[in-house]
């Protein structure tokens, strides 16, 4: 990993915003999952931790609307054997 993205993640660490961060591949480095007060509350943050970055050339954001399924556990069977790895 670079300086920069390892810059990058300790800034976050010290985000009281940030729920969780992923590492990506693709289209994104990163998508974060970020819990605001209001608009003035997310706009303060992505000005101090993404738009003032030098390493981030851009950004997007997209706003939940309406939760409709949220989660991170599977349901598995308890006869099914997770691979190690």
């Amino acid at each position: 990993m670079n300086d920069g993205l390892d810059e990058f993640d300790l800034k976050l660490l010290d985000a009281i915003q940030r729920n969780n961060r992923l590492t990506a591949a693709q289209l994104a480095d990163y998508i974060l999952v970020i819990t605001a007060r209001n608009t003035t509350d997310y706009e303060a943050f992505a000005r101090k931790f993404l738009s003032e970055r030098p390493h981030v050339k851009y950004f997007r954001t997209s706003i939940v609307m309406r939760r409709v399924k949220w989660g991170m556990t599977l349901a598995l069977k308890s006869d099914q054997r997770v691979p190690s790895g």
